[in-house]
């Protein structure tokens, strides 16, 4: 597997009347083949998930300061940087840096473009993430948070969502499944046609999967 360098976000004030609470990172574009295997780890904040008809994977980092400390988030975003693995059937990207301490004023917030048909795994520490469009073999492990989901009903043949404390929600065929409470909370739907598979896990939190 060829493995490519650690490459630091450069970090730019955006253009708005704004600026001084918004610090926007460059978009990565990465070209892939309809067979390719992509997995996005993302540490804490929100993602939002989006099916595209390009041939490329996109990521867009947008680092906002909540409560107006500039440097603060200069200095935090110095450290952000993607971990980048690439080959010919897998896609491997982890945003690191992330501070364990003291990012209570930070709020990192990322955009996915990604080929609506490709098989990706998304795993995520805290934080909402919403998917939308996607086709192919989805898996998803969320620690805490919320996660809402919109799929194609057509290519999927089963869908599970998982939830250790929480509700766990999923709508198809014309019909809701939820379940809610504590100690493992699951509803699942096997009544597709399509090749694919769904998954959601959440350890804490609320998960809505539509398949429409």
């Amino acid at each position: 597997m060829r493995r490519l360098l650690l490459v630091t976000l450069l970090l730019a004030l955006a253009a708005p009347a704004n600026a001084a609470e918004t610090l926007q990172a460059q978009t990565k574009a990465w070209t892939v083949t309809p067979g390719t295997r992509f997995h996005f780890e993302f540490p804490v904040g929100g993602l939002r998930v989006e099916a595209s008809d390009d041939s490329k994977v996109r990521l867009e980092l947008l680092v906002k300061c909540k409560h107006g400390d500039i440097d603060r988030c200069e200095r935090f975003a110095s450290h952000l940087r993607l971990d980048v693995d690439q080959d010919d059937n897998d896609l491997r990207v982890k945003v690191e840096g992330y501070p364990k301490f003291g990012s209570s004023n930070i709020n990192l917030q990322g955009t996915l473009l990604i080929p609506r048909s490709l098989e990706v795994k998304l795993e995520m520490g805290v934080g909402d993430l919403e998917v939308d469009g996607l086709e192919g073999d989805l898996e998803i492990e969320l620690g805490v948070g919320e996660a809402d989901l919109t799929l194609d009903s057509a290519s999927y043949r089963t869908a599970d969502v998982e939830v250790g404390v929480g509700d766990a929600t999923l709508k198809a065929s014309g019909k809701r499944r939820s379940s809610s409470g504590f100690l493992g909370r699951s509803v699942r739907w096997t009544e597709g046609t399509g090749p694919s598979r769904a998954r959601v896990h959440i350890g804490v939190g609320d998960a809505s999967l539509r398949m429409d």
